[in-house]
C-alpha cells in the first residue's frame, strides 16, 4: 500500500473498571476511514472523530514508532496520550467536567505486522491512574480493515 492511501481502520476499546469483574467491561467500536502515511520507521494515521458530547469535531493523528505508539487528539477535548512498554506518561484527559491529570501506564504495546505494507494491527494495555491510583485498566486494538 503506497503512503497517502485511504483506508479503513477499526478502533476497539475495552474499559475495566477497578475492582469491578470482566463482565463489567464497557467496549466501545469505531470505524474511521483514516488516511495512512509512512515515513522511514513512522507510520501515522490522520482521520477525523465526532465524539458524543462534543460540539465539534476532532482531527486525529496516530504515529507509531520503534515500540511507541502516540495518539493526539486536536479540536474540543483535545489530549496526548503517548504508550510506551513500562513507562508512564503524564497528560490532560478532558471530560465534560472539565480536565483531570492522569497518569497512563503502559503495561503492553503488541504490533503485528499486515503481509503488505500499510497500517500493522496494534493492541495496547494500559491503566489510567489519578495520583497513583489505578482509575480503570483498558485495552485498545487498532485494526487495518
Amino acid at each position: 500500500m503506497a503512503s497517502g492511501q485511504k483506508i479503513q481502520i477499526t478502533i476497539t476499546g475495552v474499559q475495566y473498571p477497578v475492582g469491578a469483574g470482566e463482565d463489567d467491561a464497557v467496549t466501545t467500536v469505531q470505524k474511521v476511514e483514516a488516511e495512512f502515511f509512512q515515513k522511514g520507521s513512522s507510520h501515522y494515521l490522520f482521520y477525523v472523530e465526532h465524539p458524543e458530547g462534543f460540539p465539534a469535531p476532532v482531527r486525529t493523528r496516530i504515529k507509531l514508532k520503534e515500540g511507541t505508539l502516540e495518539i493526539h487528539r486536536q479540536g474540543p477535548g483535545g489530549s496526548t496520550m503517548f504508550f510506551s512498554p513500562g513507562q508512564s506518561y503524564r497528560t490532560e484527559y478532558p471530560t465534560p467536567y472539565g480536565v483531570l491529570f492522569m497518569d497512563i501506564v503502559t503495561k503492553a504495546l503488541e504490533v503485528k505486522p499486515i503481509t503488505t505494507e500499510g497500517w500493522p494491527n496494534v493492541l495496547i494495555e494500559y491503566i489510567l491512574q489519578n495520583d497513583g491510583e489505578d482509575m480503570a485498566r483498558y485495552k485498545l486494538t487498532i485494526e487495518n480493515e
